[in-house]
């Protein structure tokens, strides 16, 4: 289509619940502009009838922005409230987000990050960088800073590495609830002032049935993911994530075999865990014996398990030397 005007007269345009009215659209480049006026809303009621609408000028750059100006929001056809002017990018892959806000925790924040490329075009190569830097601010817990790093090694596989630290100014938040008239107890560990986490991952996938994991990850206490990895930052999924364990891993998944190494424990001494020094796995899936309905199976492990506890009014350690036989017969009968 050619610059100048592309429709005239009753424009509609739906995307997703939104639907879009307009007198007139013209195009300016790879720009669209709907005018005279424009009219946005997710109501299914008939246009000059609606619930709520919001009219104004609209710009809509193909693969790159929508830019709304001078709009007002109107509620059964009545202005009650003016937007001058608002952007919002398409390609959420790049650039800047900021969240404002206000929590009990925190009292009011502001979250920043911003996403870019540290090599070109880290979507569609094969090998690249890709990094985000975070600026937050808490008005109680005061000012954090995050970095994170992408990769991708093209057949070496993918991985990322992730920093966030702040000097807490909040950091006995905890005690203070401890020692209130509301008797709360700290079932956690200490916090320090200084409070962090340190993550690494990468995904290896050596051949079709062969693949090498690690993931590792510290935290400066137990309440750093409850305190500061909500929900609310930046699109974590869970309210409290849980803290995840550390593993290094390979594993080879054969059509009647499988053969795997695991080095694991936990580089936190806030929560228990069994550290695998290393432990070997070999499962044989069931095969008959000489063509006879007898089938054969196993799943054995061999390790050196090192039983960690918390540190938090815990025993120290028990060492333990481990082998377990795997299932010798499976008879079946047709």
């Amino acid at each position: 289509v050619s610059d100048g005007m592309v429709a005239s007269g009753h424009v509609h345009a739906v995307a997703g619940v939104y639907t879009l009215r307009a007198e007139k659209l013209k195009r300016i480049g790879n720009e669209y502009h709907f005018e005279d006026p424009t009219s946005v809303t997710t109501c299914t009621n008939h246009g000059g009838i609606c619930h709520w609408s919001l009219t104004g000028g609209v710009k809509y750059t193909e693969g790159k922005e929508v830019v709304a100006e001078n709009m007002v929001l109107r509620l059964f056809e009545i202005p009650v409230f003016w937007v001058p002017y608002w952007w919002q990018p398409l390609n959420t892959d790049y650039g800047w987000r900021v969240m404002p806000g206000y929590r009990t925790r925190w009292g009011a924040y502001l979250l920043t990050k911003y996403v870019y490329d540290i090599t070109d075009d880290f979507r569609s190569s094969d090998y690249g960088l890709r990094g985000a830097t975070r600026v937050d601010l808490r008005a109680k817990n005061g000012v954090a800073l995050g970095q994170s790093v992408r990769w991708k090694l093209g057949d070496f596989g993918t991985g990322k590495f992730k920093v966030y630290y702040l000097n807490d100014r909040d950091y006995d938040y905890y005690d203070r609830r401890s020692n209130s008239s509301y008797n709360y107890f700290n079932w956690g560990s200490t916090l320090p002032k200084d409070r962090y986490t340190v993550s690494f991952e990468h995904f290896w996938q050596i051949s079709e049935p062969e693949f090498l994991r690690a993931s590792l990850v510290r935290y400066s206490d137990s309440y750093f993911n409850r305190d500061f990895m909500r929900d609310a930052v930046f699109g974590l999924g869970n309210r409290f994530p849980s803290y995840q364990g550390n593993e290094v891993a390979w594993e080879h998944l054969g059509d009647s075999f499988g053969l795997a190494v695991s080095v694991s424990g936990s580089l936190n001494e806030f929560y228990g865990a069994v550290n695998r020094l290393p432990e070997f796995f070999a499962d044989v899936a069931p095969q008959p014996i000489f063509g006879t309905p007898v089938n054969y199976e196993s799943s054995t492990r061999l390790g050196w398990l090192n039983r960690d506890y918390e540190k938090i009014g815990k025993p120290s350690t028990y060492l333990a030397f481990r082998y377990k036989p795997g299932l010798w017969a499976d008879y079946q009968a047709f």
